[in-house]
């Protein structure tokens, strides 16, 4: 091989110009970037103070970043960080997702590989996270998808192929069938084509065929032009040139510069590894290289320094096919050192690390092929220590990124376990009130019967016997009461267990409340002979409001009294109704699995009685025992027999149970009819 004459001059100067450039981006270091457009920035400013702070601006930002992604791909980059800001500072989840999502997504396209992955890489796998907390398959999808094409970049073939797997089964999750699902699909078609033809798979060109007819299908030229791009690499040899030609003539029709520039970018380094392969006969791959090259200089998009670094290839593969003209070789390697340079100038523009690094290689590469260069070329080496620190930097950010958002995670859950422990400690601490008063109430009764019954055996006179019989009734009406309370208790306990159960400690809480006080009221009433007619209506109210919130989608109720009853004055026996109104829920209505409704009225039956109505809409008392004979739970109701005692201890008291039939004689519900004198307290 022929030794060029000594380039020291260029190498010199290519290495100081390196250095200068690694220099100034240490020195750089921490700066932010301004947007370059200061009046596109205000008028932005402007346009955010006109919408609602939180999430709806963050949306209007991220809908700004994916219009401009392809024209302005800085202003882009701006909106979707500023997005993110916003939406943590609100605790917007979903949007937050989002905006992580496209900040990965443009930090991807600006630096395709090596170190500088590893923030966006870290920003999709947390987008990730938070859209499967959210249920959101569609998003999820693509975030899984973007992480694929991140770690195929970063050459990590095994997790490309796990997450490209996710993407396809949250993409089959989507429950919605049309454009947007073909939209998402047409992308994981498009990576699963791009990581099955890099390992060398038959199936590629099945996925990318996929993929670009659901993108004609939705009408997204841009995506048919990146599968005829990606067809490029993967077709057959003889077609190959054909679909990337076809992929730029799309993105011109377009006008689309971002893509334009990275198809000419592939089809000339596509056909100056033609040219390699070809050596001296294949000039036309090397002149059309630097045709497609020189275009994409003009389009003045991000990533010139890709461009110029190529144009030096190109060079330097003319200059090594003609070694034996002189003149030739001198004059193509002199090109390619020029290029090198301008591409350092244009990578420390862009702060493309990357970008230096490859070019510091071919400038290594060449020196050694051709000699002439000093040996200071180790320097490039050194230079590099710089970068890497820039690039730990960068992942002890997307590390601090992902440890704040785990700790909050842990807090959230932290607080949900804080929060049923609580639940469950109440549930037990009612459980054993209530089973303490039910035992309370027994013994009670049973002192009652007792001392009634020594009482009447002591007693000689027809007058004691006979007050000593009315204080029996006394006793065993306050002991129907307390036995009614603890049938409540329990079934108030089971609702408040459900509830527990699924997921409802909002629901949970509030049924306490009301329990509470339903409680309360029963222990109180269940010492008195009477109470006033607007406590009895109160409790029947608590009552059933506390059922309306375990049968929210099935039971409606309704309570009228007669207006100018005086409920303060007006008495009767305490919890008399709510017996029936129980029945008329758990055996009426919850048995007829549809909507029902129970109404309780309440007015004057001439001058000296009273009138209660408890009336339902359920299955009817025939159905309601059939269903219980049917049961396997068969144990016996003594509600019933309980409360006709006390109706019957009542004087002048009258109990009417009447089955309501329609036209064709079929149940449509229960009427119960009491009849009680009317007294004041």
């Amino acid at each position: 091989m022929r030794t060029a004459p000594p380039y020291s001059i260029f190498a010199i100067r290519i290495l100081t110009a390196l250095l200068c450039l690694m220099l100034l981006a240490f020195s750089a270091e921490g700066r932010q970037s301004q947007p370059a457009d200061s009046l596109w920035k205000d008028s932005l400013r402007v346009a955010l103070n006109d919408i609602q702070a939180g999430a709806p601006q963050a949306e209007y930002l991220l809908s700004l970043a994916e219009q401009l992604q392809g024209s302005h791909p800085g202003r882009a980059v701006y909106c979707a960080e500023k997005a993110l800001s916003i939406s943590r500072n609100y605790g917007a989840s979903l949007t937050e997702g989002k905006s992580l999502y496209w900040c990965a997504l443009l930090e991807l396209r600006k630096n395709t590989y090596g170190d500088a992955l590893d923030v966006p890489k870290g920003r999709a796998k947390l987008a990730a996270e938070l859209f499967r907390k959210q249920e959101e398959p569609g998003w999820l999808a693509r975030s899984y998808d973007l992480a694929a094409n991140i770690h195929f970049n970063l050459e990590e073939d095994d997790s490309a192929v796990i997450y490209t797997r996710r993407a396809l089964a949250a993409m089959n999750a989507m429950e919605t069938a049309g454009t947007k699902k073909e939209r998402v699909a047409a992308e994981v078609y498009y990576t699963a084509g791009k990581i099955a033809g890099e390992a060398g798979s038959d199936s590629a060109l099945v996925w990318i065929n996929r993929s670009q007819e659901l993108h004609e299908r939705t009408g997204n030229p841009e995506g048919v032009a990146r599968a005829e791009l990606l067809k490029g690499f993967y077709a057959e040899p003889e077609s190959r040139e054909g679909h990337f030609l076809h992929a730029i003539e799309l993105y011109r029709k377009r006008d689309n510069r971002q893509g334009l520039y990275a198809a000419l970018i592939e089809y000339a380094v596509y056909c100056i590894n033609q040219y390699e392969d070809s050596g001296k006969r294949g000039e036309g791959w090397y002149r059309k290289s630097t045709r497609s090259l020189r275009e994409a200089l003009q389009l003045e998009q991000d990533g010139r320094c890709e461009a110029r670094r190529q144009l030096g290839i190109a060079h330097h593969w003319k200059a090594y096919f003609n070694q034996e003209d002189n003149n030739t070789f001198e004059s193509h390697l002199d090109s390619a050192y020029r290029y090198y340079e301008s591409a350092l100038i244009e990578a420390e523009k862009e702060s493309n690390f990357d970008c230096i690094r490859e070019i510091s290689e071919e400038i290594a590469k060449t020196c050694k092929e051709f000699g002439g260069c000093p040996e200071d070329i180790v320097w490039i080496t050194q230079t590099f220590s710089t970068v890497l620190q820039e690039r730990k930097a960068e992942i002890r950010k997307a590390g601090r990124e992902l440890t704040t958002y785990q700790v909050r995670e842990e807090q959230m859950r932290s607080r949900r376990r804080l929060q049923n422990l609580g639940l469950i400690a109440v549930i037990l601490l009612l459980g054993f009130l209530g089973t303490f008063y039910l035992l309370y109430q027994r013994q009670r009764i049973r002192h009652l019967g007792q001392k009634l019954k020594a009482e009447q055996e002591t007693s000689a006179a027809k007058q004691k016997a006979l007050e000593n019989q009315e204080k029996a009734l006394r006793a065993q009406r306050a002991a129907s009461r307390a036995q009614l309370n603890p049938h409540f208790i329990l079934n108030t306990l089971n609702a408040i267990d459900n509830l527990v159960n699924f997921g409802k400690p909002e629901d949970a809480s509030y049924y306490l409340t009301q329990f509470t006080h339903v409680c309360w009221r029963a222990m109180e009433n269940s010492r008195l002979e009477a109470i006033s007619l607007a406590d009895e209506v109160e409790t029947l109210q608590s009552l059933l409001a506390l059922e309306q919130l375990r049968l929210p989608d099935i039971l409606n109720y309704k309570i009228e009294v007669e207006e100018g009853l005086d409920q303060e004055k007006i008495s009767m026996p305490p919890m008399l109704l709510q017996p029936f109104v129980e029945n008329a829920i758990w055996h009426g209505i919850q048995k007829k699995q549809a909507p029902g409704k129970v109404s309780v009225q309440i007015c004057s039956n001439g001058a000296d009685r009273l009138k209660c109505v408890v009336e339902d809409n359920g299955i009817g008392r025939e159905k309601a025992a059939q269903l219980q004979r049917a049961s396997v739970f068969k144990r016996p109701s003594r509600g019933s027999t309980i409360i006709n005692e006390r109706i019957q201890a009542i004087e002048g008291a009258e109990l009417n149970i009447i089955d309501l039939k329609d036209n064709g004689g079929q149940p449509r519900g229960t009427r119960i009819e009491i009849l009680l004198p009317k007294k004041t307290l």
